[in-house]
């Protein structure tokens, strides 16, 4: 018989886990926001402009007949569509 106190028993893994599942944390430098906010609005501003160029190129494709025809076929279509799901629909429901 061991009169001697014992060590309680502890998870070897228990550490590991621990390190391992920390819960991250934004850490942004104090000097550094200036960069990222000015970067982000130098993104935005040039995404503007590249959607205000192509506008501006497509504007002879959209004026054309070919354009007109293209969005009749597409009219069309999504018409026929809406027929085959109104048609599955109603079957669903008076089955």
């Amino acid at each position: 018989m061991k009169t001697g106190k014992t060590k309680p028993k502890t998870n070897k893994f228990f550490f590991i886990t621990k390190k391992i599942h920390k819960k991250p944390q934004l850490q942004i430098k104090k000097k550094s926001w200036f960069l990222q906010s000015l970067s982000f609005y130098i993104f935005l501003v040039g995404a503007k402009i590249c959607v205000a160029y192509i506008t501006g190129k497509s504007r002879e494709f959209v004026t054309g007949k070919t354009y007109l025809h293209i969005m009749n076929i597409l009219g069309i279509l999504i018409s026929i569509f809406d027929l085959i799901y109104l048609y599955n629909g109603f079957q669903l429901l008076f089955r």
